[in-house]
């Protein structure tokens, strides 16, 4: 009985904490987002089209927003490969002012996400590698988006490239995309 309410805490502990901080992305005031192109800076299309090999579809573009000291610069395109089902979604991501060394997070960020109940069932997978100064993530199962996910921390911040597939078999490749962070990260 105590086992099940304590297994029950747990869950409402997550879902509170879920709820908290989508609160907290839906009432940031509009002040606190501003367009960007900090991010959408870092690599050119090009680049990004040579590394997935591909035509981006969109026009990059990006916002910063600046929470409590805490800056997130974010930068979002599209990306078409040849015989590709959908597009491929980039986002270039850099954070700054985290409350904790950007490598704590980043590991204790994908620790917790390969604990996840969905990387279990059949046909799943979610795999990280460190590949030299890069920390990266593949994950996909089917019948979802997947997502191939490269990292590198730098103090209490980090810049991170993320690629997001219609599908598995369309994944991008870690060294794909740990090629474009590493670019970018030069260039932060």
């Amino acid at each position: 009985m105590y086992r099940l309410v304590f297994a029950s805490m747990g869950y409402l502990h997550r879902a509170m904490t879920g709820f908290a901080v989508l609160v907290f992305l839906v009432t940031t005031p509009v002040h606190a987002q501003q367009p960007s192109d900090v991010a959408c800076e870092l690599l050119q299309p090009a680049e990004i089209e040579s590394a997935l090999g591909g035509k981006t579809t969109t026009k990059f573009s990006g916002f910063t927003l600046n929470e409590k000291g805490i800056v997130q610069d974010a930068c979002f395109g599209g990306i078409k490969r040849p015989g590709q089902d959908g597009m491929m979604d980039v986002t270039i991501l850099i954070l700054k002012n985290h409350p904790m060394d950007g490598g704590d997070f980043i590991h204790g960020r994908n620790a917790a996400a390969a604990r996840q109940g969905q990387w279990k069932v059949n046909g799943a997978q979610f795999e990280e590698k460190t590949m030299g100064n890069a920390i990266c993530t593949m994950s996909g199962r089917p019948n979802v988006p997947a997502h191939t996910v490269c990292s590198i921390p730098r103090g209490k911040g980090y810049v991170e490239v993320e690629v997001k597939s219609p599908s598995q078999k369309e994944m991008a490749s870690m060294d794909a995309v740990r090629t474009l962070v590493q670019k970018a990260y030069t260039r932060w």
